[in-house]
């Protein structure tokens, strides 16, 4: 598990008082906390909490490249209730859960197949999307 849950983040961003947009939060927490998993998910959530959460009070700025700069200004106690600590690695998709109890050669096999199977349908796909655009209909098998 992590250390650090989003209200620690926010209590650490308003000691450091700074503006900063979202790439500029990933590298400054990163640098910061290095054993946490700081990614840009993580910092659009904690970004999403400083804007829209009635427990964060913050201030934004327009750049001119059309990015938002952030600072938050004061968090309330009730919102370090509601924060967790977030798993250091990512949980596996619902679909290939079942792999983790399978032996590597199986995974590997199961997962070629699936790429196989998604590229065939993105194929089959484009080649029915261009008969329909020479014939002005669909064509139908």
């Amino acid at each position: 598990m992590s250390g650090l849950t989003n209200y620690d983040l926010l209590i650490f961003l308003i000691a450091d008082g700074g503006h900063y947009t979202r790439s500029e939060h990933v590298k400054l927490l990163s640098e910061k906390f290095p054993g946490e998993h700081i990614d840009v998910g993580r910092v659009s959530s904690l970004r999403a909490s400083m804007l829209y959460s009635k427990f964060v009070t913050s201030e934004t700025q327009s750049g001119t490249d059309g990015h938002r700069a952030i600072k938050v200004i004061a968090v309330d106690e009730q919102f370090g209730r509601y924060a967790y600590k977030r798993p250091n690695e990512s949980k596996p998709s619902p679909m290939t859960s079942y792999l983790l109890s399978e032996p590597e050669e199986v995974v590997r096999t199961i997962k070629l197949r699936m790429e196989f199977d998604n590229l065939l349908r993105k194929h089959h796909a484009n080649r029915d999307r261009k008969r329909t655009s020479e014939c002005g209909e669909a064509v139908s098998r």
